[in-house]
């Protein structure tokens, strides 16, 4: 029978009405002090009065619950169009140079300045950015999901195939031959992002009957030894 505070809140009467309702005593006591105040002409009286008489008032107004309004809410059609556009515009990034010539591997940037426009590197926040752009571009409808789920499977592919340290991706990666770049490093941040990317990507596939692909992720994730990485004397990555 016992009730939670989250649910007594929900059940409790907010209006302004209510308020004065349940805080009758203070409107008394305001209207006493300022009927006093008249009377003996104390104006500290009634001002203390008024407060009284207006706490009600006061406490209904701080305690109001701002509706949420989602961002994209808040613009306007054109806009929403912009946005949109912006986004497509970003994702035939990933849609260009997520195929088999760069195994799959996103390319780490794009210079339109130069002789060889595209590099022949990734990184391991990359790889999982472009798993991210694969799933929005779903959310976007971008793409199907049937699409989504072959890149994801590709990727993921790869993944399990290139040079770990201890489950840790090396920082760099050639695109072409999937070989780390030397010098080989790990970066705790650069993995800590791919782990929680890999995260999202599970999650996200939980609704799909990919479960080989969910136990691949969850292998990745689960042989990524972070305690290599952790210096125990000074508590910290």
């Amino acid at each position: 029978e016992w009730t939670t505070s989250e649910e007594a809140e929900k059940q409790a009467k907010s209006d302004l009405i209510s308020y004065y309702n349940q805080m009758a005593f203070n409107v008394l006591i305001g209207i006493i002090s300022i009927s006093l105040g008249l009377l003996l002409k104390n104006i500290f009286a009634i001002i203390l009065g008024i407060w009284w008489f207006f706490t009600p008032l006061c406490m209904w107004y701080i305690s109001k619950q701002e509706k949420e309004i989602k961002t994209i809410e808040k613009l306007n059609d054109k806009e929403k169009q912009y946005v949109l556009e912006i986004g497509k515009k970003t994702f035939d990034y990933f849609k260009s140079y997520l195929n088999e010539e760069n195994n799959y591997l996103i390319p780490d940037n794009y210079q339109e300045d130069r002789k060889q426009k595209i590099v022949q590197r990734t990184s391991s926040t990359n790889i999982g950015l472009s798993l991210l752009a694969v799933i929005s571009a779903v959310d976007l409808k971008y793409i199907t999901l049937n699409d989504a789920l072959q890149y994801l499977e590709k990727i993921i592919y790869i993944i399990e195939s290139l040079q770990k340290w201890n489950g840790h991706l090396y920082n760099w990666y050639n695109t072409k031959t999937k070989e780390p770049l030397t010098p080989k490093y790990i970066s705790t941040v650069d993995s800590g992002n791919f782990v929680g990317y890999l995260y999202v990507v599970k999650s996200f596939l939980e609704k799909t009957d990919k479960n080989d692909l969910i136990q691949k992720i969850t292998r990745l994730i689960e042989n990524t030894d972070f305690s290599l990485l952790y210096d125990y004397d000074n508590q910290i990555f």
